[in-house]
């Protein structure tokens, strides 16, 4: 039976869900796209906390040779399906394309789930063979989802959906123990496990038989399309012998997964997983089938056209395409299914000709609202409380940090609200009311003017993330505090004087080993030299070593005391202690719409604390193009403003000044402090209008290139200097640089640090935060080597434009940019093409990349000029 609710929008189904989900069973809900399942999983978590929530990403088909997706999107759908073979009660939250995609018979991949329970025998050569055809990679050491490890009697694995991974200890073919294990210190947690059941890492599982099944078909139906008189007969065979070259290396899985129904003959889908017998109580909820369906129409017409033009250049024949979903619509697809709810916004009522389904009983309507946005205004706030609890409704308010709840709670007993409202801590996407529930949940972002969502964080206030060992490979040089540098060689499990241990070997000169307990692994570090020649390998019966240490000791003072003396003068001064925070730096910091990092905060903190002291500061912000060293120095920009300091950005071209400007312009609009930018975009007798409200002490905020260290630029009070890429800025511009360091705090910022300046922060001079995490769901850089082909590079770029995307295309010698341009406007004519280097001229080359940044350019194609930290929107 088909029901349809009707009255909400599509994430606020959330709220209400409790009304018709069955208590213990699973449910799934189909969306138009990933950010709507990732706002759905949001208030699902909120509205029933009890209940696991997994989204399922969606994978476009792509049809290209090479590898090209994120493993994290692979594994969090096998934790998905993994959630749905054992039937758990459960929310899957998944887009229409990720529903459609065809995966392998669920027979088959759970015929791959391996299984270890203590003290029972298991059969060790099928579980290597099931561990690698499940996906999973084999490494010396275990430290990531996905890998595992056999050394002796011990067997490590890192299960998809894993916090941690498992050790199995055995005693010939027996499980004697199972337990967790931190893949960074290698040393086990407390508590063992009775019973393990590993899951696989891919979605497409290719043993032996499957594998010659796939290439028997795939081989039949390419000889019979060569045999039909095929022009392109020659391509078509380069394609076969590509494809079986991928089975028989277990290659490129993104491919492969296109060809599925070669290697199973009944290949099957998400919703073939979740209506098992097992889990026939389950409900599938069409969230707004009219949206659904237009991306599906898309979808389709895309699809088409790249199977057409794979037809037309012999790289694919018909019978490929069998695994592409029939359904033309929604419910052609779901129609195999009747437990299936659709879920109907308000405006496409007449189209579903819902509007009397309210009398029906296959259909539930219900009411609800948006409540207004208050932008910050408390008397608003408080009279739209006042309302709600005099209609009798249950009002609760809904915050995402505990800072928070201080505040409101003080502002609810001012109100005498205390013990009328509730307050609660969690993630909204917006609020909602239920009209005829008579409740109604006020969230942060619409009582305030922006917000962030939080999200959990562990303390790290006394650990620091330990990287350089967990780089070590076998046949890396290492260096041991006391014995000096060796090669290592694995880890090597040992028994000595009764005890069974972990221990990293190291060989030294001659036939010296050594073997290092892993409880001491703190005194082995990675060799880093420099030079491309390989160290000298130390002698354990030697004092070489020894001697090497005192010398690169004394060597150290000497710099250090050098070093020193250059600081002294600086550190000497008096300079200015601003004021510890203020309401509006928190408010300012609120307003940031995004969570900050961890290594964002432990920067933010250490800015703000050197500041508050009479001494200058010189802190160096190392971080990676787009992890926040913007957002880092703009904090305390705020607090020099906040005390009638002026703070100057200086930067290295026009373009970033500009974005610059318009950052801090948005972020500051709310506050009485005047930013203001020169550049060469700014007309004289503007320039001239800003310098003189620089030096009047008119202008808060100054961004600019080295225009702001020449002899007319005068400030008023400058209390902060944030340098942004000190190592583009040429040696005359860093001499004058120097002098306005000397009483002002300085804050740089920079993704390659010069050496000098780097030295200085490594040995304590000059401070220093890196910012090494990522932002939350910022995609790692993915790297590929691909065959040089037209097809690819036209295919790639193709794909990027039509999902209004842009590409740089870059290329090492002015010399060959002409040719790449005229192949790529010959690949795609209706793209926007330009050409950007550096004999350009300066302006004509910052105008290509305004254009750029606005948007009117798909493919810009350039030398390694580019390289300029801009952000590309």
């Amino acid at each position: 039976m088909i029901k349809t609710i009707t009255g909400l929008d599509d994430i606020q189904i959330s709220a209400v869900a409790g009304d018709f989900l069955h208590k213990k069973s699973p449910a799934l809900f189909v969306v138009s796209s990933l950010p709507k399942a990732k706002e759905l999983a949001l208030d699902f978590s909120f509205f029933m906390p009890k209940k696991d929530v997994f989204i399922l990403p969606d994978e476009d088909p792509f049809f290209l040779q090479f590898e090209a997706r994120s493993s994290d999107r692979v594994h969090d759908r096998c934790i998905a399906i993994a959630s749905m073979i054992q039937a758990r009660d459960a929310i899957y939250i998944a887009p229409i394309n990720a529903v459609l995609k065809k995966i392998m018979p669920i027979g088959s991949y759970s015929s791959y789930v391996i299984s270890f329970t203590k003290e029972k025998e298991i059969d060790l050569a099928d579980v290597r063979n099931k561990l690698v055809v499940a996906g999973y990679q084999r490494v010396s050491m275990v430290e990531l989802q996905g890998q595992w490890a056999l050394r002796g009697d011990i067997l490590d694995i890192f299960p998809v959906g894993f916090d941690d991974p498992v050790r199995i200890d055995l005693f010939d073919t027996t499980v004697e123990r199972i337990r967790r294990f931190d893949p960074v210190t290698q040393r086990s947690l407390h508590g063992e496990i009775d019973k393990l059941s590993v899951y696989p890492a891919e979605q497409l599982l290719i043993d032996d038989a499957s594998a010659r099944d796939a290439k028997q078909g795939i081989h039949d139906a390419y000889t019979q399309a060569m045999k039909r008189g095929n022009d392109l007969s020659y391509e078509l065979s380069k394609k076969l012998e590509t494809l079986i070259s991928y089975i028989d290396n277990r290659d490129n899985y993104q491919l492969l997964e296109n060809y599925i129904h070669y290697f199973y003959h009944k290949p099957q889908t998400l919703l073939d997983y979740l209506v098992m017998p097992l889990t026939s109580n389950a409900d599938i909820f069409i969230l707004d089938p009219e949206h659904i369906n237009n991306v599906l129409t898309l979808r389709r017409k895309e699809s088409s056209e790249d199977f057409e033009a794979l037809l037309m250049k012999g790289h694919a024949i018909a019978e490929d395409f069998q695994s592409y979903p029939e359904a033309e619509t929604v419910e052609q697809f779901f129609e195999q299914y009747e437990k299936q709810w659709r879920v109907a916004k308000k405006n496409v009522a007449n189209i579903y000709n819902i509007s009397q389904f309210s009398e029906q009983k296959n259909a539930i309507n219900y009411i609800v609202k948006h409540p207004i946005k208050m932008l910050g205004n408390l008397s608003i706030l408080e009279d739209e409380l006042k309302r709600y609890l005099d209609s009798g409704f249950e009002t609760t308010i809904v915050y995402s940090a505990e800072d928070k709840e201080k505040s409101l709670g003080e502002f609810l007993s001012q109100r005498g609200l205390k013990g009328k409202v509730k307050l609660r801590q969690g993630s909204l996407v917006e609020g909602i009311e239920l009209t005829d529930q008579k409740k109604v949940y006020l969230w942060e972002g619409d009582i305030f003017k922006t917000y962030k969502r939080r999200r959990r964080r562990i303390s790290s206030e006394h650990t620091q993330q330990i990287q350089s060992f967990t780089d070590i490979k076998s046949g890396d040089f290492v260096v041991h505090e006391t014995h000096g540098i060796g090669k290592y060689l694995g880890v090597n499990t040992l028994t000595v004087q009764g005890v069974t241990r972990d221990f990293l070997k190291i060989a030294y000169a001659g036939t010296d080993i050594l073997y290092v307990p892993v409880d001491q692994m703190s005194l082995v570090q990675k060799y880093i030299g420099g030079g491309e020649h390989l160290p000298r390998v130390s002698n354990l019966s030697t004092d070489t070593w020894k001697r090497t240490k005192a010398k690169v000791k004394e060597d150290a003072y000497k710099m250090a005391e050098e070093l020193i003396e250059l600081s002294a003068k600086r550190m000497s001064r008096k300079g200015f202690a601003f004021s510890p925070d203020t309401v509006w730096q928190h408010d300012f910091e609120e307003a940031f719409p995004y969570e900050e990092t961890n290594d964002q905060l432990r920067a933010i903190s250490s800015i703000k604390s050197d500041m508050e002291r009479p001494i200058p500061m010189d802190r160096l912000i190392c971080g990676d193009v787009g992890y926040g060293k913007t957002e880092v120095a703009m904090r305390g920009v705020f607090k020099c403003v906040s005390d009638s300091k002026q703070a100057a950005i200086l930067v290295p071209t026009t373009i970033l000044a500009g974005q610059h400007y318009e950052t801090f312009k948005k972020r500051f609009k709310d506050y009485p402090f005047r930013v203001e930018v020169i550049s060469r975009f700014k007309t004289p007798e503007q320039q001239k209008k800003i310098i003189k409200d620089l030096k009047a002490g008119a202008v808060d905020v100054i961004i600019g290139t080295h225009r702001l260290i020449s002899k007319d630029i005068e400030y008023h009070d400058l209390g902060l200097l944030v340098i942004d890429e000190e190592q583009r800025f040429g040696v005359a511009h860093k001499e004058k640089i120097k002098h306005m360091k000397e009483d002002v705090d300085v804050i740089t910022l920079s993704a390659t640090p010069i050496p000098r300046t780097l030295n200085m922060s490594l040995v304590g001079v000059r401070d220093m935060d890196l910012i090494e995490e990522p932002p939350e769901d910022r995609y790692p850089v993915q790297t590929y080597v691909v065959p040089e082909t037209d097809d690819i590079l036209g295919e790639t770029i193709r794909r990027e434009i039509e999902r209004d995307g842009q590409v740089f295309v870059v290329v090492p010698r002015i010399s060959g940019i002409a040719r790449v341009a005229e192949t790529i406007k010959a690949l795609l004519p209706e793209a926007r093409v330009a050409v950007g280097h550096g004999r350009l001229g300066p302006q004509n080359l910052e105008d290509i990349m305004l254009d750029f940044i606005d948007g009117q350019i798909d493919v810009l194609i350039a030398t390694t000029i580019v390289e300029s930290g801009l952000d590309i929107p």
